[in-house]
């Protein structure tokens, strides 16, 4: 009986739409007056000093292992090329802890995650008590993670600018399609072209992703990006579902490996400008299910919020009563459980530029390969392999990156050894012409300056 009622309502609906629509055509006409012609003068142009330097395409493989161009040489036929073409490293080490939010502002501002605010994918802030916080959170620090109201595209987090803010205040036009902080309002202005990340999906998203980067260089040279950053994300997705052998990894692998040798071959063809940067964020370790830990059936945490788990854990406390006492509990069991306690502050914590004295936690905990750290365990881990260990660590060599680069300022068929990923910052900005020294930065130009070709 409702079907019809509304049946019989959407009829009449339409009929009186189609009446009012006859009556309105007899009369006389008009002409649709046409949209009127975008205004040139506010589109993003690259000042008269900037036409004629290079352009830096900076492209991100989230959770390429330093080593799946081997392991999955079949389907990384054009990445191979680059790299014989161009340069590639032995691996690139990341910052610790190797996680996907730290290491991507880390390859754009040149600093490590203690340093630059971004210290790990989900972590909180005792200096920033948000009042709007859900009473379950009254009691704990704000939260900064992809659940956390908006919180990653706040600036508030980002304590060192990127280098598209940098390359857009020296009056060249910046591009991003998916960046960490690609959204976020440095000074109350975003990169001049930006693609909202989730944006464009699909089977053949890589390839989309690809054809806006071409849409980039076709424009004129007074309007054509500098810096254009590009990522990808399937294959860290499929890594952390399927493990990094399996099949699903490698077709993910073969899909970005086409799109990016299409791209490649569109900026030969069209003899651009162009240096190729393409690397990963951080390495990936199949998980072991025998060797995780319930650290809070250790020890006592119930006065702790938990940020991350995995290959390092933080664990932040309103109550500093409360962290000697744990601190000393956890000391007793870490070396029987795999993990190494520290406090805020340690020194070993501070050689890794692990020491913002308010995002870093209280305690931080950080396990041996591929123990993983968990709160407590009340079923199944959703993932077969993961990362976050420290990869300073010479065991832990699978949380290791990777890092190829191709392009007219850079040298032909060269080779290197592993760097640290805080270099690719200085690296990126010496090959715009821009200044890096004197910003603050632990990333240096001189670490990768034997792969550039002379530069004026």
């Amino acid at each position: 009986m409702l079907r019809n009622f509304k049946s019989y309502i959407l009829v009449g609906l339409l009929s009186t739409t189609m009446t009012v629509f006859v009556a309105c055509s007899k009369k006389t006409a008009k002409t649709p007056t046409p949209p009127a012609p975008q205004s040139k003068k506010d589109e993003p142009t690259n000042t008269p000093p900037n036409l004629a330097k290079p352009i830096v395409l900076m492209i991100s493989i989230d959770g390429f292992r330093h080593d799946y161009l081997e392991l999955h040489a079949k389907q990384t036929e054009n990445l191979n090329r680059i790299a014989k073409q161009g340069l590639r490293t032995e691996s690139m080490r990341p910052t610790f802890p190797s996680l996907t939010f730290p290491n991507h502002t880390t390859l754009v501002t040149g600093r490590p995650a203690g340093r630059h605010g971004i210290v790990s994918n989900t972590f909180f802030d005792e200096s920033y008590k948000d009042k709007e916080e859900t009473a379950e959170r009254e009691d704990k620090y704000s939260p900064f993670g992809t659940d956390a109201k908006g919180s990653v595209n706040d600036p508030k987090w980002y304590l060192a600018e990127p280098i598209w803010v940098l390359a857009r205040n020296a009056g060249m036009v910046t591009a991003i399609c998916y960046w960490v902080g690609s959204e976020v309002p440095f000074g109350g202005k975003l990169p001049d072209h930006v693609v909202k990340y989730g944006s464009i999906g699909g089977e053949d998203k890589e390839e989309k992703e690809v054809d806006k980067v071409i849409t980039w260089l076709e424009l004129a040279d007074t309007k054509r990006p500098h810096f254009i950053g590009l990522y990808f994300s399937e294959v860290d997705h499929q890594g952390h579902t399927k493990g990094t052998t399996s099949v699903e990894v490698a077709k993910a692998i073969e899909k970005i490996d086409k799109a990016i040798g299409r791209l490649d071959k569109y900026i030969d063809e069209k003899k651009l400008p162009v240096n190729i940067l393409i690397m990963s964020d951080h390495g990936m370790q199949d998980l072991d299910k025998e060797k995780f830990v319930a650290v809070g059936d250790l020890v006592d945490l119930s006065a702790f919020t938990v940020g991350d788990t995995g290959g390092v854990m933080n664990l932040y406390t309103k109550n500093d009563s409360k962290v000697e006492k744990t601190f000393n509990d956890l000391k007793k069991v870490e070396k029987d459980n795999h993990f190494i306690a520290y406090k805020r502050g340690d020194k070993q914590l501070e050689t890794h530029g692990y020491d913002d004295p308010n995002r870093v936690g209280d305690i931080v905990l950080v396990a041996e390969l591929p123990y993983y750290l968990k709160n407590k365990i009340t079923g199944p881990h959703g993932n077969v392999a993961t990362h976050g260990w420290n990869p300073s660590d010479a065991k832990n060599k699978s949380m290791h990156a990777f890092f190829i680069a191709k392009g007219p300022n850079i040298k032909k068929g060269v080779t290197g050894p592993t760097f640290d990923n805080i270099h690719v910052f200085p690296f990126a900005m010496r090959i715009l012409g821009l200044e890096s020294k004197g910003l603050g930065r632990e990333g240096t130009e001189e670490a990768l300056a034997p792969y550039l070709e002379s530069m004026n």
